[in-house]
């Protein structure tokens, strides 16, 4: 059986830490627990103890004049140890960059680069609420595009 592809991960694989630390393994878990409310809803794809990600499940019809799915699927979220951080790679942000404009200062601080969150301490009650909310918010954006079913996550 063929390993599906991961588009986040697959050129910076080498990067990826071999041996984490206590604390990258505790960022790791925490981030891992947030998304968990969305697993049933979504595709796990290389669940091992550094790298991790969610995917839509169905595939998605890009353009109204195709007849059938361009046979895409959408990453929802990925979770990397990498050397010196934990990065979350939150694909949403990526897709509506409003979505960037509604962090709050606790995530704003941690943002690099277009939709990629890096944490280097463990996550404290206002992010990991933070989060809650950046996740809901994605999942909405998600919905409106119709690249996931319309179910309310409950945490």
């Amino acid at each position: 059986m063929r390993e599906a592809k991961t588009t986040t991960f697959w050129l910076t694989k080498k990067n990826l830490k071999k041996n984490p630390s206590e604390g990258d393994l505790l960022i790791f878990q925490q981030l891992k627990k947030l998304l968990q409310p969305y697993e049933d809803r979504l595709e796990i794809r290389v669940p091992n103890p550094h790298h991790y990600e969610l995917w839509t499940k169905d595939w998605v019809r890009l353009s109204a004049r195709d007849h059938r799915p361009n046979n895409k699927k959408f990453q929802f979220a990925a979770i990397g140890i990498y050397d010196k951080k934990v990065s979350l790679h939150f694909h949403p942000m990526f897709i509506d960059r409003s979505i960037k404009d509604k962090l709050k200062i606790e995530l704003k601080i941690l943002v690099a680069g277009v939709a990629v969150l890096h944490f280097k301490s463990t996550l404290d009650d206002k992010v990991a609420a933070e989060l809650r909310d950046l996740f809901e918010i994605g999942w909405e954006c998600y919905k409106k595009l119709k690249f996931v079913r319309s179910e309310r996550i409950m945490y």
